[in-house]
């Protein structure tokens, strides 16, 4: 990886503001929901010779990222697993005495450099309590994959992603128009064919696979140390930053790349599951953490293979949409709409009722120590 994308940086600030991309629809509260084209062109990749990047800086209203963030609970609340997360897991979630399916914050350990702090919580933004589907963290696409319980994620952030789909539904109606031209595209007879039902899972399943993301403490590996590719789960991948600070870089050369420096509500498109691409984290605080949501697309073990199988094809279907596509972020106030509408769809009383359903205020284990 170190020969790659390590001589010279393009900044995507630099390339978006020369060419004024997002001046057009500036709001006057200095947010813009709008996502626009903020880079297009060659990248390093496994199937594109074209990429294609949406994003706005910033597309979300600092109060709204604020009650998300609240969402997630303190330092204190969050649940440490103590042993192998894929053990743990399965011990807890399916404990048939437990009330409350909580999202555990497992540390990802030195991932990203000795000292540095990661923790990842995998859950998903339906409104069912919990849901047993493919895990894109233990997913194969030629070996056995495992499906494991998600956890719903907070009610505050299930309403952002509905609030989210509703206000794309022309984008998934598109979606769906384009992926089903794949079903009988006779150039892939060799692979597994694609289903109607493969299609619906995908479009239905859009934003709904969520991952959060915690960084702190020393300044975490050099990117280049860092690059990959995503899972099946991200041909579809937006990244919403709700805290913090961090560069995430895209390969478009062997030499060069483009980089997103992300802070509190901006927000990027893209299919990163075919750009090369990484990460890094510069020395923050916990109360400075680095949160981000990453919304990938929530697909059972049999749809997620199919379309494993036909990769290229769906990220060549995705990024030839996200050309022409008129992306928009949810307002505060849409969402705030549709958070009273799913709390009381839901049946609750009250806000906390409602929360009991996944929380983060749980006991310490032993190793908050280690903090």
């Amino acid at each position: 990886a170190n020969s790659l994308c390590d001589t010279r940086r393009t900044s995507i600030h630099k390339t978006v503001e020369g060419m004024g991309l997002f001046e057009s629809r500036q709001s006057p509260a200095g947010v813009n929901p709008h996502l626009s084209v903020a880079y297009k062109g060659p990248v390093q990749s496994s199937s594109l010779s074209t990429g294609v990047i949406l994003a706005s800086q910033p597309a979300l209203a600092n109060s709204l990222c604020d009650t998300l963030v609240a969402s997630l609970g303190t330092l204190e609340d969050i649940i440490l697993a103590g042993g192998p997360d894929l053990e743990e897991w399965e011990i807890q979630l399916r404990d048939p005495r437990r009330t409350d399916f909580v999202p555990f914050f497992y540390d990802r350990g030195n991932e990203y450099g000795v000292g540095h702090k990661y923790f990842e919580a995998l859950c998903h933004a339906d409104t069912s309590p919990i849901l047993e589907t493919c895990s894109a963290r233990y997913f194969s696409s030629k070996g056995k994959s495992l499906t494991l319980p998600h956890p719903r994620a907070p009610w505050e952030i299930v309403a952002f992603i509905s609030c989210l789909r509703k206000k794309n539904a022309q984008f998934l109606a598109d979606l769906r128009a384009k992926l089903s031209e794949l079903i009988s595209d006779e150039r892939h007879a060799d692979l597994p064919p694609i289903t109607d039902q493969d299609v619906h899972e995908f479009v239905e399943g859009a934003f709904k696979n969520i991952a959060i993301q915690l960084h702190w403490g020393p300044v975490s590996h050099e990117r280049q140390l860092l690059m990959h590719y995503d899972h099946v789960f991200s041909a579809l991948h937006l990244a919403v930053t709700l805290n913090g600070r961090r560069t995430t870089g895209f390969c478009v050369s062997h030499k060069d790349e483009v980089s997103l420096k992300l802070t509190k509500g901006d927000v990027y498109l893209t299919t990163p599951t075919a750009i090369y691409h990484g990460v890094d984290i510069e020395e923050l605080t916990f109360e400075e953490r680095s949160i981000g949501v990453q919304c990938r697309t929530l697909l059972s073990t049999s749809a997620a293979q199919t379309w494993s199988a036909h990769r290229a094809a769906l990220c060549k279907a995705i990024t030839e949409l996200l050309e022409e596509a008129d992306f928009v972020m949810p307002t505060e106030e849409e969402w705030k709409a549709e958070h009273e509408v799913l709390l009381k769809e839901s049946g609750s009383q009250n806000k906390a009722e409602m929360n009991g359903s996944m929380t983060f205020k749980n006991k310490i284990t032993e190793t908050q120590d280690k903090q």
